[in-house]
């Protein structure tokens, strides 16, 4: 692969990633923005903005004429929020790179926020949220992160209230665009066969830079208000519904995530998991299980979930206590940890076959990892020799690392369980506070 990195003069960066074998091109614009950037009052506005920019702009008045223009030149396309950022990206022919910069910046610099599509699109969003709502696991899982961050940003769902989502009129959309959507807040991420840098930089020139310069924002700080550990709803369900979760503060070292990933692999990503063998395998308790970690600059969330049968809510949270104390006691053992290694290293591999993976690990880089957006970085992140020490720093990360650093994760930090039960479930408030207080005795 070859690597270029350079900026404009209004402060936008732009990588240039060309891997030896491509047949497209990736553009990739990504704004250092979302939900844990909003005040009261703004929640799900970075995701109602996101939405917006594809309802028309100056060159592009209508989303039919966006759709289309992008389906005549064969393009992919989508756009993202997240808690920390957001994304558009177009994937095109190379033969068609000039058409398609020019419809990424007019998305970025030109929508028009018309007042008729805000209201339309106020009540497309609502129904989303209420969709999500009305997903039994989207709702277990928002209850859980309500009682590990309370009122915080990071503890409600990206799409926002419905209150907020009432609310949001044209100025408060402007002003927040303008705000976070600026060149120094911003990167552009070009990969694909590049066969002249310079007249793709100059048409690069030529189409960002007029974006507004501004300043660039840092991650928000979280500071936790755990105050509950249990929350329980019933509802028109046939089966149960729980999360157990907890949050960290972040962690920015590449071994120790890579020792965590590993742990949850272990845990509960895998086919071949503990929560899987225990929970579904060998007692046919649930209908689903597994654990997912999720990782920000700024904390890091470890959840265990599980569909389980109607009946069997006592027992399979039983096994889930028992698995997790007899994880922290006896550690993971040689046979897991050397599947999960081998899982491990065929998923990041993959990653650099993928132009939209290869970005988004760009970024984790940048964003987690806290690495300076510089072309020496990039050859260092992306380059064949630093691929190489990745897959050896995951062979040479020892069992004893990768139990220490999962142990530490359970003992520094407090479960908390989010249950959705039938509604006619004599489960109680109290029978599930015992579970967590057994859990938090190590």
């Amino acid at each position: 692969m070859n690597f270029d990195f350079l900026k404009l003069k209004n402060g936008l960066r732009v990588i240039f990633i060309q891997p030896e074998v491509a047949s497209t091109i990736l553009l990739f614009f990504i704004i250092k923005v979302g939900s844990d950037n909003e005040k009261k009052g703004e929640e799900g506005l970075a995701h109602f903005v996101e939405h917006m920019v594809f309802k028309g702009t100056k060159n592009f008045p209508e989303q039919k004429i966006i759709f289309k223009e992008l389906d005549k030149i064969g393009g992919k396309f989508n756009g993202a929020t997240s808690h920390q950022y957001t994304y558009y990206y177009i994937k095109t022919l190379e033969d068609y790179f000039s058409e398609s910069l020019f419809i990424l910046a007019d998305l970025i610099k030109n929508p028009l926020f018309r007042e008729e599509n805000i209201q339309e699109e106020k009540k497309i969003v609502i129904s989303e949220l209420k969709e999500k709502m009305d997903d039994p696991f989207e709702k277990v899982f928002l209850n859980c992160l309500e009682l590990l961050y309370h009122d915080l940003p990071q503890g409600r769902s990206i799409i926002g209230l419905e209150s907020s989502i009432k609310d949001f009129n044209r100025d408060k959309i402007v002003n927040f665009k303008n705000k976070f959507y600026n060149s120094k807040n911003s990167f552009l991420l070009v990969i694909g066969k590049l066969r002249n840098k310079q007249k793709i930089f100059k048409l690069i020139e030529k189409n960002f830079n007029d974006l507004i310069s501004g300043k660039e924002f840092d991650f928000p700080q979280v500071k936790s208000k755990q105050n509950d550990f249990v929350k329980i709803e019933k509802a028109k369900v046939n089966q149960n519904y729980l999360v157990l979760g907890l949050h960290s503060s972040p962690i920015n070292k590449l071994k120790k995530l890579i020792s965590l990933k590993l742990a949850n692999k272990i845990l509960g990503e895998m086919a071949y998991s503990r929560l899987f063998l225990s929970l579904r395998s060998d007692k046919n308790l649930c209908y689903s299980c597994g654990s997912e970690l999720d990782i920000f600059s700024n904390r890091l969330n470890l959840f265990i979930f599980a569909i389980v049968n109607k009946e069997k809510l006592r027992e399979s949270l039983e096994v889930l206590k028992d698995e997790i104390k007899k994880t922290i006691k006896d550690g993971f053992n040689s046979e897991e940890i050397f599947i999960a290694k081998n899982k491990f290293t065929f998923d990041t591999l993959t990653i650099f076959e993928d132009p939209i993976k290869l970005a988004n690990y760009y970024f984790f880089n940048l964003f987690i990892l806290g690495k300076k957006p510089s072309k020496n970085n990039l050859k260092k992140i992306l380059s064949k020799k630093r691929i190489e020490e990745f897959v050896n720093l995951v062979k040479k990360i020892k069992n004893d690392e990768i139990n220490s650093l999962f142990k530490e994760l359970i003992f520094r930090n407090k479960f908390c369980l989010s249950l959705l039960i039938p509604e006619d479930s004599n489960f109680s408030e109290k029978e599930a506070v015992k579970i967590i207080k057994e859990l938090l005795v190590k």
